[in-house]
This record gives structure tokens, C-alpha cells and sequence, in this order.
């Protein structure tokens, strides 16, 4: 078994909501054994969404060094290698996948934005939880993965890694 990590980047638009939930998870469940999370958006928001924010703090996820980011904080000399990414949209609304330059192996996990959700704070927190149930069984399924046969995929480059990343 190998004692290398692989790094994962979940990327989106706005680095608020989804891809926030998701590097928390990956943190609490994938950080002890052979997984780095992080997470950055194209165009993020100043701040994680008050409700994302709530719930991790709920399902005591980490939330040190839980932030809004750039995607170039991860493309700058000195930044964390990414070894992998997991690109989080909602192709249903129109949002365009972001794309990572070096073209490392990238999976698609297409998931409805919470932060759209309107009405009530009851409705708007429903949709938050469901998109968190949804990320934890994604990322528990990743996780539990053979680690060799996904880090020999991800050392090979392959950019047809989508249904073998996607859980």
C-alpha cells in the first residue's frame, strides 16, 4: 500500500456552498487515511454561505482554514500539488463547468446549488441539507475506492477518470 497522499480540489463558481461542504467532508473522512482536500471557485464569494456554514459547524466538520478561494491560489508557484478534481455544477441551470488548466484527471458531480434555493429559511436550509446528504454519500463512496487502483489512475493522467472519480 502507498504512503502518498492524493491531493483532491473540488471546484466550482462560487467556492460558497458545495464545494465548501464537500472539502469539509473530505476533510473528517478522507484526511486520516490518503486524501488532502481543498476547494476553490472561479469566481468565489467573499464568504461561505451563512447556512453551509451552519450545517458544518452542526455535523462538527472542521472548519479551520475553511475559506472562500481563487482557483488560482492552486495554480501559483509554491501552491498545493492537485492531483485530482471533482468539479461541482448544476448543468440543469446553465452553469458552465470550470475548467483546471493542466488538465489533471477531472469528474464531474453534477449537483444543484443550494444557494439558488428561494422561499423560506426552512426551504433554503431542506435544500442545504440534502445537497450535504448527497455530498457525504459521494464522498464516502470515493473514499472507499481500492486507494491503488484510483492513485495509479490519477498518476497515469487519465482525463477519462470522470465515472471512476464520480463515486
Amino acid at each position: 500500500m502507498s504512503d502518498r497522499s492524493l491531493s483532491l480540489l473540488f471546484l466550482g463558481n462560487s467556492n460558497s456552498s458545495r464545494t465548501i461542504l464537500a472539502e469539509a467532508l473530505l476533510r473528517r473522512y478522507g484526511e486520516g487515511g490518503h486524501f488532502r482536500a481543498f476547494s476553490a471557485g472561479i469566481q468565489p464569494e467573499r464568504e461561505i454561505h451563512p447556512i453551509a456554514l451552519e450545517l458544518i459547524q452542526g455535523a462538527g466538520l472542521p472548519t479551520e482554514g475553511l475559506y472562500c478561494k481563487e482557483l488560482g491560489e492552486f495554480t501559483r508557484l509554491g501552491a498545493p500539488r492537485i492531483d485530482g478534481i471533482i468539479s461541482l455544477h448544476d448543468s440543469e441551470v446553465g452553469e458552465i463547468c470550470p475548467l483546471w488548466p493542466g488538465r489533471p484527471p477531472t469528474a464531474q458531480w453534477h449537483i444543484a446549488n443550494p444557494a439558488r434555493v428561494g422561499g423560506s429559511r426552512v426551504e433554503q436550509l431542506a435544500a442545504f441539507k440534502r445537497v450535504l446528504r448527497h455530498l457525504e454519500n459521494r464522498v464516502r463512496l470515493l473514499i472507499c475506492l481500492r486507494f491503488e487502483a484510483l492513485e495509479r489512475l490519477i498518476l497515469r493522467g487519465e482525463n477519462s477518470a470522470s465515472d471512476k472519480l464520480g463515486a
